[in-house]
């Protein structure tokens, strides 16, 4: 998925969007683009929701702008991703608080992680971005026992999730 990831930004010249839906993975990893973002099934977890102070977003912020000619370059490159990281979040959690969609698609974790792919891919515009690359793990699937019954529980599930698409 990273390779095209990179395909589509340097040959197609699109702007693309990585989303792991869970958890991290390493095959989202490209050489262009954006880092992944790691989202679950309730969106972008808030960072510091119970902040000690009433305006800490604003002194964080302030506190990774500020920078000296003796900074040095790692703090400056630690500060810069950052920023861009505190501003990502909002942007894309500001967008998934307007995003309603009225498909059903399951109550397993499977489900719940398609709904997150179906509501991201619905702020796509407001999000500027051309094309969108999802990795959603599920597991369960190399059974050594009950090999019949894990296939069923998981195509059944894999089914419902996908067919909510259509």
């Amino acid at each position: 998925l990273g390779r095209l990831s990179d395909a589509l930004i340097s040959q197609q010249k699109f702007s693309v969007e990585k989303y792991n839906i869970y958890k991290g993975s390493q095959s989202l990893d490209g050489h262009h683009g954006s880092q992944p973002f790691i989202v679950d099934a309730e969106g972008i977890p808030e960072i510091n929701r119970n902040p000690s102070i009433t305006n800490m977003k604003d002194i964080v912020k302030s506190m990774n702008q500020a920078t000296e000619s003796d900074s040095g370059v790692f703090a400056d490159l630690f500060a810069d991703l950052f920023l861009n990281s505190l501003h990502d979040n909002e942007l894309l959690t500001s967008a998934l608080s307007n995003a309603h969609i009225s498909t059903a698609f399951g109550d397993d974790s499977l489900g719940k992680a398609f709904e997150m792919v179906a509501k991201i891919i619905s702020t796509r515009e407001l999000r500027g971005v051309d094309r969108d690359i999802f990795f959603i793990p599920h597991s369960n699937w190399d059974a050594h026992n009950k090999v019949l019954w894990n296939l069923n529980t998981n195509l059944e599930s894999l089914d419902n999730a996908i067919g909510a698409f259509s």
